[in-house]
C-alpha cells in the first residue's frame, strides 16, 4: 500500500511540473483519492515546487541562451549549495566564451539569491556552474567533455572561473 502512495505523490509532483512548464495558471492539486494529503508528500511537493520557481527565476534572469547551448541544468539546489552545468550543444570557441557563460549563469544565481533576501557573502553560499559537452567515444561510449566551471568565492564575494586540464 506504501509503493501506491509514494507512486502517487511522484505522480503529483510529475503533473506540477508539467503544468509549470505548460504555463498554467491552475497551480490546484488534483483532488487525493484517500481525502487527505500525506504530510511527507505534500513537503516533498512544495520543495520541489520552491526549486522549479527558483530554476525558473534564475532561467528568466540569465536572460536568451547562447544558440551553441543545449540546456542548464540544475544539479543541486539547496539551502546553501547551488550547482548548475550549461551543456553544450556545439563546442565553444575557447576558454573566455566559458568563462563569460559560466559567470553569466551564476551572476544570474546570485541575482535571484540577492531578490529573494539572501546573503550569499554572509550566508556562505557556494555557487558552482559547469560547462559540459555530451559526446560519444570510440566505441560509442556516452562520454562528457568538461570545459570548466566558475565559483563563487563568499570569502572574497568573487567569481573565479578555472579551466579544464
Amino acid at each position: 500500500m506504501s509503493t501506491v502512495k509514494l507512486h502517487a505523490a511522484s505522480v503529483l509532483v510529475l503533473i506540477a511540473f508539467v503544468l509549470l512548464a505548460l504555463g498554467s495558471t491552475d497551480t490546484a492539486p488534483p483532488p487525493s483519492t484517500s481525502g487527505r494529503a500525506s504530510a511527507p508528500a505534500t513537503q516533498l511537493e512544495s520543495a520541489e515546487s520552491e526549486k522549479a520557481r527558483f530554476s525558473a527565476k534564475v532561467l528568466d534572469a540569465v536572460g536568451p541562451p547562447s544558440p551553441k547551448w543545449d540546456k542548464v541544468r540544475f544539479d543541486e539546489i539547496s539551502k546553501s549549495n547551488f550547482r548548475l552545468t550549461i551543456l553544450y550543444r556545439q563546442t565553444p570557441s575557447g576558454y573566455r566564451e566559458i568563462e563569460t557563460d559560466t559567470k553569466r549563469v551564476a551572476r544570474a544565481v546570485l541575482k535571484v539569491l540577492i531578490a529573494d533576501g539572501r546573503d550569499p557573502h554572509g550566508e556562505w553560499i557556494s555557487v558552482f556552474v559547469h560547462a559540459h559537452k555530451p559526446e560519444r567515444g570510440e566505441t560509442g561510449a556516452a562520454l562528457v567533455r568538461n570545459f570548466g566551471r566558475t565559483s563563487y568565492d563568499f570569502n572574497t564575494d568573487q567569481l573565479e572561473f578555472k579551466p579544464s586540464r
